[in-house]
């Protein structure tokens, strides 16, 4: 989820108990709500891949109630906590070793930067990119087209077809 929605590490423990679910609309939009930051309810928008993975999760981990969280702990002695910010960071950096990738550099906060920066290439806008990140300010986000730029100021064609011609 960290990389497919940008979810911040922060914002995968906030799925509070009265307001976790997810709701599917005619057009095939899947959103799901939470408690956010400053106690405010937030709606994103999630993929069918997400929702698929939720609902299982949801059966693995058996009887879930209303009053429970949505994402808990699994970890011996902390079972059904809510998860906290180094559970979360620390459970996203063994997956990534897992799949053999292990640098201190890849962290949950860098697959949100990984998210913003694939959706702006594959064509979205910039708006759609803040409103994913949750950004209030689109220079905030404008971060990240600095980071593209920079890219292809490096790696560019007008480089590669001087270098083919001489």
């Amino acid at each position: 989820m960290c990389l497919t929605s940008s979810f911040f590490y922060l914002e995968s423990r906030r799925f509070s108990p009265e307001k976790k679910r997810a709701e599917t609309t005619e057009n095939k939009r899947s959103t799901l709500f939470f408690t956010g930051h400053l106690k405010k309810d937030v709606e994103v928008g999630i993929t069918g891949k997400m929702l698929e993975a939720i609902h299982d999760y949801i059966v693995c981990r058996g009887d879930i109630t209303e009053s429970d969280y949505l994402f808990v702990s699994h970890a011996r002695g902390y079972k059904e906590a809510k998860l906290n910010p180094v559970m979360v960071s620390r459970i996203v950096k063994r997956r990534l070793r897992e799949i053999g990738l292990d640098s201190k550099f890849l962290t949950c906060h860098s697959l949100r930067h990984t998210a913003a920066i694939l959706s702006l290439k594959a064509g979205a806008t910039i708006y759609d990119v803040q409103q994913m990140l949750g950004h209030v300010s689109i220079e905030t986000t404008k971060i990240y087209l600095r980071a593209i730029e920079e890219e292809t100021r490096i790696n560019n064609r007008a480089v590669h077809t001087l270098d083919e011609l001489f």
